[in-house]
């Protein structure tokens, strides 16, 4: 285990997992009309530590934005999992 020095800072994101809605292709909206609810992220973990980049990469649709909104406490679906600041 590492001493945190006061301007060193680790982002963790353990096992995390978020239901929430799903929007259908623009086309498909205008045959049914619903936006369904689903499995967004499965099982995301990762850790940045200050000084460190971190590049969030996938094709359109990926949940790229839905992890972001996680990350910052922005999502209202359902999410199981933890995203912790120096351990907190």
């Amino acid at each position: 285990m590492s001493i945190i020095g006061p301007s060193d800072y680790v982002l963790e994101a353990v096992n995390l997992y978020y239901t929430g809605h799903v929007e259908p292709p623009t086309w498909m909206k205008q045959v049914t009309g619903t936006i369904r609810s689903g499995m967004i992220l499965r099982d995301v973990s990762f850790e940045v530590h200050s000084g460190e980049i971190m590049a969030i990469l996938g094709s359109k649709g990926s949940g790229k934005k839905a992890l972001l909104d996680v990350i910052a406490c922005r999502s209202a679906g359902v999410k199981k999992g933890y995203v912790l600041l120096n351990g907190v």
